[in-house]
């Protein structure tokens, strides 16, 4: 798990907004991570309980802020 999230961190290391959204536990571990890192300490992070989210959605959530979406 701890690659993993290593790997995720990697890709974003230039986000100012992070929003984590799922179902699973992954979720949490990730939250958890982020809060360790000093890299990450400006950033504002997230978290949102969800089912599947579709596109639609992840752009209501992140209606109100300036920030660029990315996919894995």
């Amino acid at each position: 798990m701890k690659h993993y999230l290593k790997k995720v961190m990697a890709k974003i290391s230039d986000a100012s907004f992070i929003l984590i959204a799922g179902p699973a536990q992954a979720k949490y571990e990730l939250h958890k991570f982020f809060g360790t890192k000093k890299t990450f300490s400006d950033v504002i992070v997230e978290m949102k309980t969800t089912g599947k989210m579709k596109l639609a959605e992840v752009k209501v959530c992140l209606k109100n802020r300036a920030v660029k979406l990315h996919f894995a």
